[in-house]
């Protein structure tokens, strides 16, 4: 991660897989008022789940993970 650009970016944890998952993009849309329908882009998960908005947290990560559309916890703690 030499030289690659940090972002904020807002999040939610996959109750199916450990992954923390990007509440943006086209695996992300908005169901009701304050409520966020999420496809899991973990391949072997693929799982969707509803987020509240209270249920997000924002981190700063790299821009590959945001490319990515996921990370894990582990590779957060290793920043």
């Amino acid at each position: 991660m030499i030289n690659e650009g940090v972002v904020q970016a807002v999040c939610a944890k996959c109750p199916h897989c450990p992954a923390w998952v990007f509440t943006h993009g086209t695996h992300c849309r908005q169901v009701r008022a304050q409520t966020l329908l999420l496809k899991c882009p973990v391949e072997g998960c693929n799982q969707e789940f509803e987020v509240n908005y209270s249920g997000t947290k924002m981190f700063q990560v790299p821009e590959s993970w945001v490319k990515r559309g996921y990370f894990y916890q582990n590779e957060l703690d290793q920043l």
